[in-house]
């Protein structure tokens, strides 16, 4: 929690350096809530993901070495 904290902390340090004080709040705050669903919903996609990968690749044949 405290790297998010942080890494959140930072977006909103570089945007009001890159602007000035209320557009850098704002775009902060605007993209922070546009990106939240993505990430809560993102990750365990990629875990389904990952998942069936593996089980996809579980009964693939064999690779054997041709040139030894």
């Amino acid at each position: 929690m405290a790297i998010g904290i942080a890494a959140a902390a930072w977006l909103i340090h570089e945007h009001v350096r890159d602007t000035d004080l209320p557009h850098g709040i704002g775009g902060s705050s605007l993209q922070l809530a546009l990106f939240f669903p993505i990430a809560i919903y993102g990750i365990p996609l990629l875990l389904i993901a990952t998942l069936f990968l593996l089980f996809a690749s579980y009964k693939g044949a064999p690779a054997w070495f041709v040139d030894q």
